[in-house]
């Protein structure tokens, strides 16, 4: 099973628990049905990655995961930009 990734942008790099926005919430839950204890990457679209995992699902509408590592992606050297 491949690892889901998140969008978070709370996320930082010393964050410990992450609890997801309601959209991203019902997805976890409802729609991909993840328990506690499933895999996940965080994303918070500044350039942080967090592996998690789910530790808690209140009421099936909130998930709370536990970050384990967070890590910087590299910022790419060139920028490219298209036009249409």
């Amino acid at each position: 099973m491949q690892i889901r990734r998140f969008y978070s942008p709370e996320l930082s790099l010393t964050s410990q628990q992450i609890v997801l926005s309601e959209s991203e919430s019902l997805h976890v839950l409802r729609v991909l049905r993840l328990r506690p204890g499933d895999k996940m990457l965080l994303m918070n679209g500044k350039g942080l990655m967090a592996e998690a995992e789910l530790s808690e699902a209140s009421n099936r509408k909130q998930a709370v995961c536990r970050v384990s590592q967070v890590s910087s992606a590299l910022v790419p050297d060139r920028r490219l930009v298209l036009y249409v």
